[in-house]
């Protein structure tokens, strides 16, 4: 049952991308166009990427293929999770089918936080139906399919699938999305011979270049809409006023004082 906002409520949520949207128009304002078809009245929504040459010389795709990388790159989230915190927005949206950096953020923050890629199993687990990850990075779903056995969400996975694109055929595919669209369509067919019901798009960019060309469902398999997921599994946590109890070593959030050193750390 979906929470009402009463009129005189009114919440913000921070949305905390993996990319560097000011540096990405076209993904920004496909960011931008799809918040604004989900968006209710009474709650703002800001998007916030990562700073301009964050990704210097490389890309989130390559940083995200090695545990060491994805832990060192990982910090800008806390960073931001505090600004979100000190700026007095109610919750804390990460955009990352990984999680990445999310059990840190929460123990980080006493704001609400969610990521895409629990919110988006939790839902798929819920409906009671197969689902499998589909991402274009392979070392990603390694990751992915290892959280899953860790979680209570494996009795409805199936392995997940690689989508044999390059992080340039991503980009490319906001100018020209059809060889995007055919190696997702043949893909589906794999996924559907292994008996899959939904589909999580394995990046947020990903998932959002579906959305722009409408593909909501294909093959009879339902495709997650990722940005209204994430944002509605927010604000239900910030509108039930549902939290972790913060308390032992992965919940606990530090001290001001703390925090305020961690600050200077990140910074």
């Amino acid at each position: 049952m979906a929470l009402k906002i009463e009129k005189s409520q009114k919440i913000s949520i921070w949305y905390q991308g993996y990319l560097e949207v000011n540096s990405f128009p076209e993904y920004q304002a496909l960011l931008t166009e799809h918040i604004k078809a989900i968006q209710n009245k009474g709650v703002s929504i800001n998007i916030h990427g990562m700073p301009k040459d964050f990704f210097l010389d490389t890309s989130p795709a390559e940083v995200t293929k090695y545990a060491s990388s994805s832990m060192v790159f990982s910090n800008q989230i806390l960073l931001n999770a505090l600004k979100a915190e000190e700026q007095g927005y109610n919750g804390f949206a990460l955009g990352t089918i990984q999680n990445l950096g999310l059990i840190e953020t929460r123990s980080l923050v006493d704001i609400p936080v969610v990521g895409y890629g629990e919110s988006a199993m939790l839902k798929a687990s819920k409906s009671g139906k197969k689902f499998a990850v589909l991402a274009f990075n392979p070392n990603l779903l390694e990751l992915i399919d290892y959280q899953i056995k860790a979680s209570s969400f494996q009795n409805n996975a199936i392995p997940s699938i690689s989508l044999p694109l390059e992080y340039n055929d991503i980009i490319d595919a906001f100018q020209n999305p059809n060889k995007l669209i055919s190696t997702f369509m043949s893909k589906m067919k794999e996924a559907k011979n292994n008996g899959v019901d939904i589909i999580i798009p394995g990046q947020m960019v990903l998932a959002e270049l579906l959305w722009k060309n409408q593909i909501y469902n294909a093959k009879g398999i339902e495709v997650i809409d990722a940005m209204k997921t994430t944002i509605d599994a927010i604000k239900l946590k910030i509108l039930s006023k549902t939290e972790t109890p913060k308390d032992g070593f992965w919940n606990a959030t530090p001290p001001k004082k703390l925090k305020k050193l961690m600050k200077k750390k990140l910074s």
